[in-house]
């Protein structure tokens, strides 16, 4: 499991390098735009897009974070979950991601008819160096 991560991680800098263009992305059997996660729910994939919003809800049960992909909260296309537990894992925290080409992995699952993928370590996280401009 932990090469396949870094295998993966692997996939996710050439995506993220290459501005997750089409090339890029069809090349990569695995890597799945986040606008496309829904159809592969059930399924381990790598999930790659821009972070449109985040939101630390200390108040809520289990304290989540919330990266949503390519679109702000309720529009997501796909959102990626920091449970408080796993949060001491991630440096930076995951709220600080707003802007940045990301790649997570793990398997996608359905919740409200929405994709949506669980973090519970750093490895999962692939984040571009910079925000695309």
């Amino acid at each position: 499991m932990k090469l396949r991560i870094r295998l993966l991680a692997a996939l996710a800098a050439t995506a993220l390098g290459a501005g997750l263009g089409p090339a890029a992305a069809s090349a990569q059997d695995d890597i799945v735009r986040a606008h496309e996660a829904l159809a592969h729910a059930g399924e381990y994939a790598m999930v790659c897009g821009v972070i449109a919003d985040a939101r630390h809800v200390r108040n809520a049960r289990g304290e989540p974070t919330y990266l949503n992909f390519d679109k702000p909260y309720p529009d997501q296309d796909f959102t990626a979950i920091v449970w408080g537990r796993d949060r001491k894992r991630f440096d930076p925290a995951p709220e600080t991601l707003v802007g940045r080409k990301a790649c997570v992995y793990g398997k996608v699952e359905r919740y409200q008819g929405k994709a949506q993928m669980a973090l519970a370590r750093q490895e999962q996280l692939s984040v571009a160096a910079s925000k695309p401009e």
